[in-house]
């Protein structure tokens, strides 16, 4: 997950190749994000908690960095 936000924002970096990377890599972000959500234990539907203004991108950070739980319905965990 990390690794993906990393190569994301240093393709972003790039000033016109950047931006026509990132259209291209918005659906990638979302499913990244979701899978990580469900990997630690939410719903997929936490992913428009971003859209609150000001607090939003805090509070899926902080979600996002939450450990995984251990087992979930989606299956074992991904650290074993």
């Amino acid at each position: 997950f990390w690794f993906f936000y990393l190569f994301t924002i240093l393709v972003c970096i790039v000033p016109f190749i950047g931006w026509i990377a990132s259209l291209g890599l918005v659906v990638p972000q979302l499913a990244c994000t979701v899978r990580r959500l469900q990997d630690s234990g939410r719903p997929w539907s936490y992913i428009f908690m971003g859209m609150i203004p000001f607090a939003g991108p805090i509070i899926m950070i902080i979600q996002l960095c939450k450990p995984s739980e251990p087992d979930n319905e989606h299956g074992p965990c991904p650290l074993r």
